[in-house]
């Protein structure tokens, strides 16, 4: 069965206009832009503290394995 690129086309062709279109606009930011922002930088704080709580014994034991058993030099005989 062949594949049309034409629908793909087709639901392009509306939006050319509004990407080339010369009208500038005038950037506003919200009273609640602060608020949002401050939201997401919360979100990604607590998200990487729980994704580190989830692997931290996968980090533990990476380090572990580092370590030379018994956590000090042994010396030869």
């Amino acid at each position: 069965m062949k594949h049309s690129t034409g629908f793909k086309v087709a639901s392009i062709i509306p939006i050319i206009p509004l990407l080339i279109s010369s009208q500038g606009t005038d950037p506003y930011l919200d009273p609640g832009t602060g608020s949002m922002v401050l939201q997401v930088g919360i979100g990604f704080l607590f998200g990487g503290l729980l994704a580190l709580k989830i692997f931290w014994n996968r980090i533990i034991t990476f380090f572990r394995e580092l370590l030379p058993k018994g956590g000090k030099h042994e010396e030869a005989k």
